[in-house]
Formats: C-alpha cells, structure tokens, sequence
C-alpha cells in the first residue's frame, strides 16, 4: 500500500513557484506613482535649464549646423539616386 501523501501534496503545491495565485500576483511597486515629498524635489532638481547666449559656444553651434546641412544633403541625395533607380526599373 503507498502510504497517505496527500497533504504533503498539498503543501508542496502551496509552496510551488509554479503556483498559479503566485504567477497571477505583481509586486506592488511596479507601476507605482510616487507621492512623497522627497521625490518631488529630485524632480525640480533633475529639470534641465534652459541655457542663455552666454552659455552657447559659436564654433560649436557652427559645427552643428554644419553637420546637419551635410547629414541632410546626403540623404537628398539617397532619395534621388532611389527615385532615379525606381523610374528605370518602372520603365523596363
């Protein structure tokens, strides 16, 4: 005869992490709102400030534009060798 191991089944199904009232749960942190007043503050602290005349650098500025204009000039340039190779494959 094999021996009553129904409550140890029973047990071992409670404390299984496969248990599905365990899988269904979520931590109650995820999702969470923050509403204490020390987080508020980190908030005003992590706000970036707008930055003045003083702070830009012209050379910089330049650089940037530069690369910009160079960026999109190439991709002007994609677009038209595209169009170009769509057209010839349109007309075969």
């Amino acid at each position: 005869m094999r021996p009553d191991n129904s409550s140890n089944d029973n047990e071992a199904t409670q404390t299984s992490p496969n248990n599905s009232s365990e899988e269904v749960q979520a931590p109650a942190d995820i999702g969470a709102i923050p509403t204490s007043p020390d987080n508020s503050n980190e908030e005003s602290q992590t706000l970036p400030t707008i930055p003045n005349a003083e702070d830009i650098d012209p050379v910089a500025l330049q650089n940037e534009r530069r690369r910009r204009i160079a960026k999109a000039q190439e991709e002007e340039l994609k677009w038209a060798n595209l169009k170009s190779v769509y057209e010839a494959t349109r007309r075969n």
